[in-house]
């Protein structure tokens, strides 16, 4: 249980109105949702009650990143749907091993840090919003324990909650 504070009420004689902050949220989520249960109940009137469901839409989070057995690519998957868009001439049956098409830059998905790790001229490709493979660069040293950090402007699809 988590007990919040009213941050404002109003009471005409006829309707009441509660308003509160919703803590953060940091436990599991299924695509991108959680569903919580929540019960208002105020203290002078104990019988009265209200119940919801509060939709928290969470962070986006990578579900996994695999690196390829010949350690030349890494396969990430994002747990729901992220604000990245496939450009069309990166389909990935065209761009793997092709000199024609040109991967997007890295360094708008990635941060600075883990570019690092990627190696000189990484190459990334979305595939969908929930999926980018990653090209590593020359001499790149990433490895399989390696932790990389998303762009503070990768997100998911749907920002904010809903009740």
């Amino acid at each position: 249980s988590v007990f919040v504070k009213a941050k404002d009420l109003h009471d005409d004689g006829v309707t009441s109105r509660v308003t509160i902050i919703v803590p953060e949220y940091s436990g599991p989520s299924e695509h991108g949702r959680a569903l919580v249960q929540v019960h208002i109940f105020v203290r002078q009137e104990p019988t009265t009650a209200v119940s919801f469901v509060y939709t928290y839409l969470t962070n986006l989070r990578v579900e996994s990143a695999i690196l390829s057995a010949d350690a030349t690519s890494i396969d990430m998957h994002f747990d729901q749907s992220s604000n990245l868009r496939p450009l069309t001439n990166q389909i990935l049956r065209q761009a793997v091993g092709s000199a024609e098409v040109s991967g997007s830059h890295c360094e708008h998905i990635l941060t600075n840090d883990t570019m690092t790790l990627l190696g000189k001229n990484p190459r990334c490709y979305v595939v969908s919003s929930q999926h980018i493979y990653i090209l590593l660069g020359h001499m790149a040293s990433i490895l399989p324990s390696s932790m990389g950090t998303l762009h503070s402007n990768v997100g998911p699809k749907n920002l904010g909650a809903s009740v």
